[in-house]
This record gives structure tokens, C-alpha cells and sequence, in this order.
């Protein structure tokens, strides 16, 4: 049995309040480098009729723990979390939560791994190409909407709605949307 490992990944603000209410239960990276099929990647050939990569390249597991970084804010010689303003720790005996750092704000991908208050155990990891989510997966991805899908087996506009959400907060963090962009895939919620 493989040894359990943490991986640290970056959150925005938004969606580390979607993990703190519970609706962000998946997060998706894009894989560097992106694979091409027929080529080799990684010591392995990509074939556009097998397209299960080995999810040992995604640097996790299931079993593995995310640990989830976040920003961090100065409040005089403490440190708080950016998204909800809670202090970093409330034992006056540690050093940890004690603000280290010449800025004021420290962006999620510099957090320190000691102060990650939300880790959860991997359940599934999977490569895919952003165009593939489905509507259940962007839910997942901790999408708030004002109503609720009715009969879950047809198309209909909220599936729309919820696919066009997804694209804009992708666009929102990333930049651009491109379909063909192969990611990983990391689910903590249950199965």
C-alpha cells in the first residue's frame, strides 16, 4: 500500500468559502505539461481510445490528503485568513499565526502548509478534458444556483445555465476556457 501524501493546492477566495459551506466537494488543474496524443508524455503514449492516464502524474492519489491554501491577510503582527478574517491560530503560545512576511497580504500559492485549516482525504482522481464536466461535476465545483434541476435525465436551460457559469468562473480564475485543455480532476466529496 503506497504511502499517504499531502499535496497543497491554491484556492481563491470564492472557492475556499464554497468548501467552508460545504459546496465545493472537486477541484480541476490543468496538467503541465499538456499531453498530445500519439506522443509520448510522461513516459507514456497517449491513445485517443484509451485515454485513462495514470494517476500517479497528478502528484495524488486517492487516499492522499489536499490540504487547502488560502490567502492570508496582516491584522497587526497576526495572521488571518483573507476569505472570512479568522485568525490563523488562537494559541498565544505558538508562533504559528504570527505574521512572518514584509506584504500585507500573502497570496494562497505562498500560504505555508501549517496553516491550512481545511485537508481532506482524496476519493478519486481522474484526468479529463475541461469540456467533459458534466453538470453533477460543476455542481461539485461549489456553483450556487437560484433552482433546482427538476427531472436530472433531460437537457434543459439550467444545465445550460450551469454549464455557462462553469465556463466564466474558469475564464474568472484561468484566464481562458478551452474545451480541449486536459486537467486533473481531484474529488474529496462522497461516492
Amino acid at each position: 500500500m503506497a504511502e499517504v501524501k499531502n499535496i497543497y493546492l491554491p484556492f481563491t477566495d470564492w472557492s475556499v468559502r464554497a468548501i467552508a459551506e460545504g459546496r465545493k466537494t472537486q477541484t480541476r488543474r490543468p496538467m503541465k505539461p499538456q499531453p498530445v496524443l500519439g506522443k509520448p508524455w510522461k513516459d507514456w503514449i497517449i491513445d485517443p481510445n484509451e485515454m485513462d492516464l495514470p494517476t500517479s502524474y497528478s502528484g495524488a492519489i486517492p487516499g492522499d490528503i489536499l490540504g487547502v491554501r488560502e490567502a492570508l491577510v496582516r491584522g497587526g503582527d497576526c495572521a488571518f485568513y483573507g476569505t472570512d478574517g479568522q485568525p490563523v491560530n488562537d494559541d498565544l503560545d505558538s508562533d504559528v499565526g504570527l505574521w512572518k512576511w514584509k506584504r500585507d497580504v500573502l497570496p494562497s500559492i505562498f500560504m505555508p502548509h501549517a496553516y491550512c485549516r481545511y485537508k481532506f482525504p482524496l476519493v478519486r482522481v481522474r484526468a479529463e478534458k475541461l469540456g467533459d464536466i458534466t453538470w453533477p461535476d460543476c455542481l461539485a465545483e461549489g456553483l450556487e444556483f437560484p433552482f433546482e434541476i427538476t427531472n436530472p435525465n433531460i437537457f434543459n436551460i439550467e444545465k445550460f445555465a450551469i454549464w455557462d457559469a462553469w465556463e466564466t468562473k474558469w475564464e474568472e480564475i484561468y484566464g481562458t476556457h478551452d474545451p480541449d485543455l486536459w486537467v486533473w480532476c481531484y474529488d474529496w466529496g462522497e461516492r
